[in-house]
């Protein structure tokens, strides 16, 4: 096996393709959901895609979880995951053939498919929605609640500035994720489909939305991506209302926070389980940082260590690192190299435990003003967070910014405090709504 030294790339160009990971010689499958329970049992065998775990939810429309190596169960025990919290998982022992990898699959024609359809394949194919908390896609369908103004909006760039996981998978795999789209627009019966771009983006929605979207209203935004926050959903609502009009009968400008919201590879996801029947096995993973001697666009079978990404990219230089998984900005620090990839994994970055700041316990705020200094959006994180805590507020107004929020996480970041600011907002954002 070879590591992925030819693949070293300046963080500022963006890959021109993805290697496929060592394939896991143990593959640690982590339960996402207390809900989930298991249905195989130690000493099983299992093939690759083979349902190993369910939710509790009602038939078929419970949400599955596959094995993504064919083999046998050596264990179901607990594990750490990428948030840091301790979860079940399956341990498969890889061995036998593969279903899915290496062989052709036929295509079906998706738009013959009933919505129900649709929606239940999402549940039985593992599709969850990675936009920003991970979600099953079927049951964020079903709970939408609009009746009107449904629309679907397909962020086209990653969110946090220091990954491009799914800048790439936008950018190589457009026509895939076009369709993928498609098919999620059909599944929840919405209106239309807005692409939100970054402002030089390198591929073209309009080539293959022309003849993969015939039958469905889709326009395109532009977000500038050079500047942070600018993809979650708060930015991109700004955005179709300053630049889209109402265009043949569909007005755009509707899109709320209530609306759909998926990332590129959610996309891939819904057509690799519709058009190809293949559930959800492996996930494109940006893995870099300043201890790595290479850095690389993966696509890792679930269950696959940190620790083995790592040493495809020539392993660790220097003392024990710190991982940051999903972001500087958005995702989670941990020091356990055995953490394995799930369904939630965007990107590992590998960074020397100095360049990154050390955990604190959280304490009084101490009114420095540094969360409204930094705030994008000139709100009062501080006093939305003692009025959550049963301080009294005079001005009722100050609350309703709270929808004004993007969730970009820089009050958390700069509070000496260590307050959870912006979850605490997001809290108030929905009682409001």
């Amino acid at each position: 096996m070879k590591t992925v030294h030819n693949f070293v790339k300046s963080e500022r160009e963006l890959f021109s393709s993805s290697v496929r990971s060592f394939l896991p010689q143990t593959a640690i499958v982590p339960f996402s959901k207390k809900e989930y329970r298991c249905v195989v049992e130690r000493n099983a065998v299992v093939s690759e895609g083979q349902v190993i775990a369910l939710s509790e939810g009602d038939g078929q429309n419970a949400e599955a979880l596959h094995a993504p190596v064919p083999g046998k169960v050596t264990d179901i025990t607990q594990f750490s995951v990428s948030n840091g919290k301790t979860k079940s998982a399956v341990c498969i022992s890889m061995a036998g053939s593969f279903s899915y990898l290496g062989r052709h699959q036929e295509k079906t024609n998706w738009k013959t498919f009933s919505e129900d359809y649709l929606l239940s394949t999402f549940s039985q194919k593992g599709v969850v929605n990675t936009f920003y908390i991970p979600k099953p896609l079927c049951s964020e369908i079903k709970s939408c609640t609009l009746s009107n103004n449904r629309f679907l909006v397909v962020r086209m760039f990653d969110e946090d500035p220091s990954r491009m996981t799914d800048t790439f998978v936008a950018t190589r795999f457009t026509r895939t994720v076009v369709e993928g789209a498609g098919i999620i627009c059909k599944a929840a019966s919405a209106k239309g489909i807005v692409f939100a771009l970054p402002l030089k983006a390198q591929f073209s929605i309009d080539e293959h939305a022309r003849e993969l979207l015939s039958d469905i209203p889709y326009a395109t935004v532009t977000c500038d991506t050079s500047r942070y926050p600018a993809g979650f959903p708060q930015n991109i609502i700004q955005q179709i209302k300053k630049s889209l009009v109402k265009t043949d009968g569909v007005d755009f400008t509707k899109v709320n926070h209530k609306c759909l919201f998926i990332d590129p590879e959610t996309a891939v996801s819904a057509y690799e389980a519709i058009v190809l029947s293949i559930p959800v096995v492996e996930r494109f993973v940006h893995v870099t940082g300043d201890l790595l001697p290479s850095a690389a666009l993966f696509k890792v079978r679930i269950g696959t260590t940190i620790d083995s990404l790592a040493k495809q990219c020539g392993g660790i230089q220097g003392k024990k690192p710190c991982v940051i998984i999903n972001g500087r900005i958005s995702g989670y620090s941990v020091s356990n190299m055995n953490i394995p990839v799930g369904k939630d994994v965007k990107s590992v970055e590998f960074v020397s435990s100095s360049s990154v700041a050390n955990e604190q316990h959280v304490a009084p705020c101490i009114n420095c003003g540094k969360c409204r200094s930094i705030c994008p959006e000139k709100i009062y994180p501080d006093i939305m967070y003692r009025h959550s805590i049963g301080g009294k507020i005079d001005d009722l107004a100050i609350l309703k910014t709270a929808e004004l929020c993007s969730d970009c996480s820089l009050c958390n970041a700069v509070c000496p405090s260590r307050l959870p600011l912006s979850q605490t907002i997001s809290l108030l954002r929905s009682q409001i709504q």
